[in-house]
């Protein structure tokens, strides 16, 4: 079994996982958006009936929710594959690995340099030099835990991204609901981290691979090597030469020493760059997310003003048009009694004139409407001309003299 082989079963279980959470995430997604549905229900019948955008800005917000988490419910790990998959892409790119990160080709890189250092001899005399070998297998040993260390920080990464996309679906069931939406937010933050992190493995590859290239160098040119035949033993046969390439000269102390002091530096920056890319990635996702609550903060109080404004406009067309209606229609009848007034005098009638059936009153007025009642004659005790009179009643409290009354008869006369 190979480092690659448990990568595969962990990602064949991350799968197996992902299709048994399906169920439970769908229900929980159901049940928070009937708490959303009620929530706007309530929200609009105590106070948000006046305030049509954020209504609006609800039922747009659970619509998009609700279908983006169903559609990643459905197919949580596909699509959490593909996003990890487009950092991985990158990376392979970064570090020109066709076959994708693999624990294996940190210990590749660290092989390559420790049979370089296997193959140096201790001493350029026919004793060796003991304290110089310690040094060197000391050194070896180094290599392989240092490199193997950032092997297993890859392969960690790896596994965990593979087995957790599944099962942290369920995360991705809070999204519609106002009240746990923010538990949503992690998962994606995560997402996006883990590809970063990967991302970040693969740059700590490419720069190990060109670093180890360069000291591999360094030591082939201090360690002078040539070719030879080297013994080859097996069980139950002699030995058989077997050609080789070794080191002719010893690898000095200071070399030795420089180099495990440059395998720490890098094993400690192989482990740190990617942890500090995922968190600038996170930030990010953080600052976005709080961008996006301001956009939509300052898109809702624009749209309340803008809504106000349009009903203020509106109202004041329609009482303009209202009175507009109102100027026309007595403009019409304006227009009206000119008319008929002008066919009066075309006529040639005047308005106390008699008509031709009878006298003023009988038939019409001089404007067309209908006469009035003919007037009461006077009574026989009356001034006799149909006048108005004032009369005398002598003993009546409050009553005039008779040289006090006056006939008013006498002044519509004059």
């Amino acid at each position: 079994m190979t480092p690659q082989s448990i990568i595969d079963a962990f990602f064949n279980i991350g799968e197996l996982l992902a299709g048994q959470m399906q169920p439970y995430a769908i229900h929980l997604w159901g049940l928070l958006v009937l708490v959303e549905i009620a929530t706007i229900a309530i929200s609009y019948m105590i106070g948000d009936s006046d305030n049509p955008p954020a209504v609006g800005w609800s039922i747009v917000r659970l619509l998009f929710t609700a279908g983006f988490g169903y559609w990643w419910i459905t197919s949580s790990f596909t699509l959490g594959t593909t996003v990890i998959g487009s950092f991985d892409q990158i990376g392979r790119n970064l570090a020109n690995a066709p076959g994708g990160l693999a624990p294996s080709q940190f210990f590749d890189t660290a092989i390559r340099i420790v049979k370089i250092l296997w193959s140096a001899p201790s001493s350029s005399r026919l004793l060796p030099s003991i304290g110089l070998d310690i040094l060197e297998g000391l050194l070896i040993i180094a290599i392989m835990i240092m490199m193997g260390f950032l092997g297993a920080a890859a392969a960690f990464s790896l596994i965990a991204t593979m087995t957790i996309i599944g099962p942290g679906s369920i995360f991705v069931s809070f999204m519609p609901c106002r009240f746990t939406s923010s538990l949503s937010e992690n998962y994606f933050i995560w997402l996006v981290r883990t590809g970063a992190l990967l991302l970040g493995f693969y740059v700590v590859l490419r720069v190990i691979q060109d670093l180890a290239a360069k000291w591999y160098a360094s030591l082939n040119g201090i360690c002078a090597p040539v070719s030879t035949l080297l013994p080859l033993t097996s069980l139950g046969a002699p030995p058989t030469a077997v050609p080789a390439i070794a080191c002719s000269t010893p690898i000095g102390v200071n070399d030795l020493i420089t180099l495990f002091f440059c395998m720490l530096m890098m094993t400690i920056v192989g482990i740190g760059l990617p942890w500090i890319l995922a968190s600038m990635a996170g930030n990010g996702v953080h600052l976005g997310l709080e961008n996006l609550a301001s956009a939509k903060y300052l898109a809702s109080g624009g749209a309340k003003h803008l809504s106000n404004a349009i009903t203020s406009l509106s109202h004041r067309i329609s009482q303009m048009t209202q009175n507009s209606q109102q100027q026309s229609t007595l403009n019409q009848r304006m227009a009206a009694g000119a008319a008929a007034a002008a066919t009066m005098n075309s006529s040639g009638a005047s308005p106390g004139s008699p008509g031709p059936s009878g006298p003023p009153g009988s038939s019409g007025g001089w404007n067309g409407r209908p006469a009035g009642p003919p007037i009461a004659p006077p009574p026989n005790s009356g001034s006799g001309n149909g006048g108005a009179a004032l009369g005398y009643y002598p003993g009546r409290p409050g009553a005039q003299t008779r040289a006090e009354a006056v006939d008013i008869t006498k002044l519509q006369k004059r």
